[in-house]
């Protein structure tokens, strides 16, 4: 499993909400220990891991598919959509750390590119 560990550059970056923190590192050690366990690790190449994020991502819409803007959300279909936005930014997390990509100063400059772009 050591070919298979996170790379140290995004593991201090902490998730939270207001009652959860989940270090990045977690997560990925623990995507990590699946693939490895089931052999999906060849299946985590950059462009797999693209296509599952859009698949993921479709996955998310097709829990709004024929809702309108003002419908809510029951607590079934809540729970459904956080499963949806969790494999997505699990397969974004793995996909930065495969490309050895800096998620924090990744979102750094993409907010002061929209800074600058919008406002």
């Amino acid at each position: 499993m050591a070919g298979w560990l996170p790379h140290s550059r995004i593991s201090w970056i902490k998730l939270m909400s207001n009652t959860n923190t989940i270090n990045v590192d977690t997560v990925l050690s623990a995507f990590y220990e699946v693939a490895e366990a089931q052999s999906w690790h060849q299946n985590h190449s950059p462009r797999k891991l693209a296509s599952a994020i859009s698949v993921e991502a479709a996955e998310l819409l097709r829990e709004f598919q024929w809702l309108g803007d003002e419908d809510s959300l029951t607590e079934t279909r809540v729970a459904a959509v956080a499963s949806e936005v969790a494999d997505v930014l699990m397969y974004a997390l793995v996909l930065c750390d495969k490309l050895e990509i800096d998620v924090a100063e990744a979102l750094k400059q993409k907010i002061a590119d929209n800074r600058q772009r919008f406002m």
